[in-house]
């Protein structure tokens, strides 16, 4: 625990030093002027090194040093760095100038000794503000700990919160996030008055394709259409869930109309097609289709989600009457006109 002493004349330097020593203060370090100080703190045009090795605790700087103001302003300067704002700066006084006390308070000292130094009043001034330069450091450790502990329990709530959110299979999200969405969803289109649209998505004769490759490459096909739908999906509003079992839904949020509706729904349709994943269980082609309902509306406040998502899966029921691997999208306006 090292005390810098900042003074310009050599005997005011010794005299504290001498003082200090006596206290049984043993790591003094001294400074002649301003720029020394800076220097030695890493604020100079050339930095040294004593600042981190010597772990300064405490700085006792003459108020005159220089000239009558250049104590002081120093102190001002210091409080002004970020990394040094917090180092305590005693000022030593010239004798007959109590009226520069106001001037020394604002400029960020913590305290003050008058010259001729009193022996034991500089010890004890010393003494008490290093001990509370310990105890403020104490607890600043303290509340870095507590907030390095508080950020990781945020951190670790989040990777719950999305883990809850997520389906394990597939890694969208899940019929929760689904629900949870369009609740939210209505709510917003109902107070901005813009379109909704929800597509309901069912892969086309899935239980053949479990019954004719096994469970494993089922679970495959589910990952690789999800992760298909999810990459069509452009718009940072909508989003892509797991509806459940080989059902997907994707809530269209962003103002749609029916055309762009379409246009998503067709994109989804040609893009597993495209995938090329085999199926001989199917009845409408040798790969993977899927069949594809829509509806879209207008939420009004108080409008039920769930009106949505019957008229969408009415839609997608269509659709596989019309013999799959299509889109039908729902003359049935959900929440009224």
């Amino acid at each position: 625990m090292a005390i810098l002493i900042v003074d310009d004349i050599p005997e005011q330097r010794q005299k504290m030093r001498e003082i200090l020593q006596l206290g049984s203060f043993e790591q003094i370090l001294e400074a002649d002027s301003a720029l020394h100080l800076f220097e030695m703190l890493g604020l100079g045009e050339n930095p040294r090194d004593g600042y981190e090795d010597q772990s300064i605790k405490l700085i006792l700087m003459s108020a005159d040093l220089g000239s009558r103001e250049e104590g002081i302003n120093t102190c001002r300067v210091l409080k002004e760095s970020r990394h040094l704002r917090d180092m305590p700066v005693m000022m030593v006084m010239p004798p007959g100038q109590p009226e520069q006390l106001p001037h020394v308070f604002s400029a960020g000292a913590v305290d003050y000794v008058m010259r001729p130094v009193n022996e034991m009043e500089l010890l004890a001034r010393v003494s008490t503000v290093l001990r509370l330069k310990e105890e403020i450091d104490s607890r600043r450790a303290r509340e870095l700990e507590l907030l390095e502990v508080t950020r990781k329990l945020a951190d670790a709530n989040r990777i719950l919160t999305r883990l809850t959110f997520l389906d394990g299979l597939t890694g969208i999200a899940n019929r929760r996030y689904f629900d949870e969405f369009l609740k939210k969803e209505c709510r917003r289109s109902a107070r901005l008055k813009k379109n909704i649209a929800l597509i309901m998505i069912d892969i086309d004769y899935f239980k053949p394709f479990n019954d004719t490759y096994g469970h494993q490459d089922g679970d495959d096909c589910l990952k690789q259409v999800a992760q298909v739908l999810d990459e069509t999906v452009k718009r940072p509003g909508d989003h892509v869930a797991r509806y459940g079992g080989e059902e997907f839904s994707v809530i269209l949020a962003e103002d749609v109309d029916q055309e762009g509706a379409l246009t998503v729904a067709q994109n989804l349709r040609a893009n597993i097609a495209a995938l090329g994943i085999p199926h001989e269980g199917s009845q409408v082609a040798d790969h993977v289709t899927i069949s594809v309902g829509i509806a879209m509306g207008r939420p009004r406040r108080g409008s039920v989600p769930e009106k949505i998502i019957v008229a969408a899966d009415r839609a997608l029921y269509e659709a596989k009457r019309g013999g799959r691997d299509r889109v039908h999208f729902s003359t049935t306006m959900p929440f009224g006109t």
